[in-house]
C-alpha cells in the first residue's frame, strides 16, 4: 500500500511539472504568436521602387515608408497613390478603389510576385485583379522591355499530326486571303485577327522568359477548314511560349516544338 502511494505521488508531481512547463506566460492556450517582427521585415524589403518585369513602359510602383504606394510615370510624376499596410509576414493590404489582400513571394531581394496586384478584367463586378511579377527599379536604368512581337503576323506553317505544314493558298470560297493576327504593344492584350473563314479574338498575357498565357479564344462561327481548326486547337491547348528571330515568330508547345510559325507583314 505504501509503495502504491509513493507511485501515485510521483505521477501527480510529474503531471504538475509537465503542465507548468507547457503553460508559460508567453504560451497561453489560444494566444496567437506576435508576427509584428515578420511584418516589419516584409515592409523593409518592399520599400523602394519596382516595375512590372518584361513590360514595356511599365509604371513605377513605389512602396514608401509612410505606408503609401505611389504609382508614378517613368519621369517620376505621381499618377495615383493608395495606402497599404502589412497584415502578415507574407501579406499586405492595399486600400485602392477595392481593398485587396495581396500575398507577397520574394524570388530574390530584387524580384517579387504579388497576388491580385494589377487590374484584370474590368467589365465584371466586383473587378478582378491579376498577379504581377515585379523587378526592383534602379534610377539609372529603364524598365525592362518585352520582346518586340507587336505587329501584324501572317501564318506560314502549322503543325499537323506533329509536322509543320505550309498552309498554301486560301480555299476558293475563303472569306480571307490568309490566317493572321495583330498583336498590340502590351503584355496583356486582346488580339484581333482571322482564319480563312472567321474573324477571331484572343486574350493573352506575355510573362517572363517569353511565356504566353492564353486566357480565351473566340470569334465568328462559320465552319472551319483543317487549317482553321488546327490553328484554334494549338492556340487553345498547346501554345505556352514564343520565340522570335528577325521577322519570324514561333508559337511553341511545352516541349519547345513550334506549332505555329508566322511571318511579319510590312
Amino acid at each position: 500500500m505504501r509503495k502504491k502511494m509513493k507511485t501515485l505521488k510521483f505521477l501527480i508531481a510529474l503531471l504538475t511539472l509537465s503542465m507548468g512547463m507547457s503553460c508559460s506566460e508567453n504560451d497561453t492556450p489560444g494566444q496567437q504568436p506576435d508576427d509584428s517582427q515578420g511584418q516589419d521585415l516584409l515592409k523593409s524589403k518592399l520599400l523602394g521602387e519596382w516595375v512590372v518585369a518584361n513590360q514595356k513602359n511599365s509604371c513605377i510602383y513605389s512602396f514608401a515608408d509612410d505606408d503609401t504606394l505611389y504609382i508614378k510615370t517613368e519621369e517620376g510624376n505621381t499618377i495615383v497613390q493608395w495606402p497599404y499596410q502589412t497584415i502578415a509576414e507574407d501579406s499586405i493590404r492595399i486600400m485602392q478603389t477595392w481593398t485587396t489582400h495581396n500575398k507577397v513571394v520574394f524570388y530574390s531581394n530584387d524580384s517579387i510576385r504579388i497576388s491580385d496586384f494589377l487590374p484584370g478584367i474590368a467589365a465584371v463586378y466586383p473587378p478582378m485583379f491579376a498577379d504581377a511579377v515585379l523587378k526592383r527599379w534602379l534610377n539609372d536604368e529603364k524598365p525592362e522591355t518585352s520582346p518586340a512581337i507587336s505587329g501584324i503576323w501572317e501564318v506560314n506553317t502549322i503543325s499537323i499530326s506533329g509536322e509543320l505544314t505550309n498552309i498554301g493558298s486560301p480555299p476558293e470560297n475563303a472569306s480571307y486571303s490568309n490566317i493572321s493576327i495583330e498583336i498590340p504593344d502590351a503584355t496583356q492584350a486582346g488580339i484581333g485577327g482571322h482564319t480563312f473563314y472567321n474573324t477571331i479574338w484572343i486574350e493573352l498575357e506575355i510573362a517572363e522568359h517569353q511565356q504566353i498565357n492564353i486566357k480565351s479564344y473566340g470569334g465568328s462561327r462559320i465552319a472551319e477548314d483543317e487549317w482553321g481548326m488546327a490553328f484554334r486547337d494549338h492556340i487553345m491547348f498547346n501554345v505556352v511560349k514564343f520565340d522570335i528571330s528577325n521577322n519570324e515568330l514561333k508559337f511553341m508547345d511545352s516541349q519547345n516544338n513550334p506549332v505555329i510559325v508566322f511571318t511579319k507583314k510590312n
